[in-house]
Order: C-alpha cells, then structure tokens, then sequence
C-alpha cells in the first residue's frame, strides 16, 4: 500500500479454501496498482495500524482467524438488512464498482485493468448490458450533435 500515492498494489491471493495462507494471482494481469481516494487508504491504514495487521497477514482476520467470503456475506447481509437495503453478496459490490465507473463514464479499457481482467473481451461480456445502455445513452447525444451541425 502507497499512502503518499493512494494506490493499492494487488500482489497475492489469500486461498480461502485451503487456508494455506497467500499464493500467486490467478492470472499476471490480476497483479495490479490501484487507485484509490486518499480517505479510503487513510481509513485502510488505520485500521491495519490500529489492529497491528503484519503485511504477510489478510486484512479480514477475527481472533486469528482468516474470515472468508461466505462469513464476510452473513456480516455484510446482516448490515444490509439494518439499514433497509437489499442483499448484495461481498463479490457483488466488484460488480457494482465496475458498473458504476462504467456509467460514469470511465473507459472499458480502464475498467478492465483495475478488475485484472486478463483482457478487455472478459470485462465487456460481464458488462455487455451496461455497455449497451451506454451506446443507446451515446446514439441519442450523436443525434444531437449532428441536428447542431444543420
């Protein structure tokens, strides 16, 4: 983790399933920086720092235990659902980050490095039917643009 340049950098996997501690990416692409807002690593920071968290740990660890996705789901569920707000299991706030930069306008290429896509082919299948909305969004504004130039 950069705190001077709000970056995280994705190194590793935690293998959840043998709990055999970190292991090498799926894929070379998933290995990546990241970009983030400076509020974001200030928070990360102090919570590793506060939690004494060494950097050969996972972040997600309650009395020595690693938590995985399906317990990470039960407590995330849980807050939800006090707030009023529907289920979104953990892997879907990627998908909802994804969608987002994409509605925003963030390009496909962009979007497909931070997910560590191994190529941009994968992320436009996963967000086909945002990338449709979007060209449905840009034919209207090409409309626009060329009744301007009459």
């Amino acid at each position: 983790m950069d705190t001077q340049n709000n970056i995280i950098s994705i190194t590793k996997t935690w293998d959840y399933k043998f709990n055999s501690g970190f292991k090498p990416t799926k894929t070379k692409s998933s290995q990546r920086d990241i970009v983030v807002d400076s509020e974001t690593i200030k928070a990360i920071h102090k919570f590793v720092s506060h939690h004494k968290i060494p950097e050969t740990n996972p972040i997600f660890v309650y009395n020595s235990h690693s938590i995985v996705s399906a317990e990470i789901n039960k407590i995330l569920s849980s807050k939800l659902n006090g707030l009023g707000i529907a289920r979104i299991p953990f892997h879907g706030l990627r998908h909802t980050h994804a969608s987002i930069l994409l509605y925003s306008g963030v390009n496909l290429l962009s979007v497909s490095k931070r997910l560590g896509h191994s190529n941009v082919t994968t992320t436009q299948q996963t967000y086909l039917h945002i990338i449709k909305e979007m060209e449905e969004q840009d034919d209207n504004k090409i409309i626009i643009l060329l009744q301007a130039i009459k």
